[in-house]
């Protein structure tokens, strides 16, 4: 399986206003194939994927992620062509306006969530890029908040192996305090992801 590396340069822009939502945080806790039922109108080939991440995610293991909470992971970070990944799908949802649209991804969420909080937190420098210079779009001082998932790595040249050195791009070094460290549970074990989960904020401390 290649990885195409959008998950690490799929970059909100836009600081938009919106409202949090964390109502999936008291949701029921489902199986994986529970929670992927409810998006059989938002993904293609949702059974295929849920097979596919309980195939191969990685249980047991040593954080004692159930199986179903592994797979959650691990689907989030397969990548598919034609913008019909989950994590495509599911950051256009948290990023959109209508806040109704994540209502169908709350099973799911919560289901990443409960994962997620048996991982550490990460605490350290992560980057993300970008094929064009949006130094303009960030000033220094500036309060932002990335409303989708947002995907980083430790490794600036796992990193700069996707993005085009042959025109503008731009990096994005970031000092983080509550990033988790997905590296053992996604297709790409040495691309060492780090996630931020949605509506978490940032300052600008220099753009350049």
């Amino acid at each position: 399986m290649s990885s195409l590396g959008h998950r690490l340069t799929d970059i909100e822009l836009e600081n938009k206003r919106l409202s949090a939502c964390l109502g999936y945080t008291t949701w029921k806790l489902l199986s994986l194939e529970e929670a992927m039922n409810e998006l059989q109108d938002c993904l293609q080939e949702v059974n295929f994927l849920v097979k596919l991440a309980k195939n191969y995610c990685a249980y047991p293991n040593k954080h004692n992620l159930t199986e179903d909470e592994s797979a959650a992971i691990h689907i989030y970070t397969i990548e598919l062509p034609h913008d019909s990944s989950v994590y495509r799908i599911l950051n256009q949802a948290l990023r959109a306006k209508d806040r109704s649209k994540v209502l169908p991804w709350f099973g799911y969420l919560k289901l990443l969530d409960s994962a997620i909080s048996k991982l550490q937190k990460f605490k350290g420098i992560v980057w993300r890029g970008i094929d064009e210079d949006v130094t303009m779009n960030f000033k220094k001082g500036q309060k932002i908040t990335w409303w989708g998932i947002s995907s980083c790595s430790t490794s600036i040249d796992v990193i700069s192996s996707f993005l085009n050195k042959s025109s503008s791009r731009t990096l994005f070094y970031i000092e983080c305090l509550n990033g988790i460290n997905i590296s053992s549970y996604t297709c790409y074990p040495n691309e060492n992801e780090v996630i931020f989960m949605p509506g978490t904020k940032f300052v600008v401390s220099d753009s350049f």
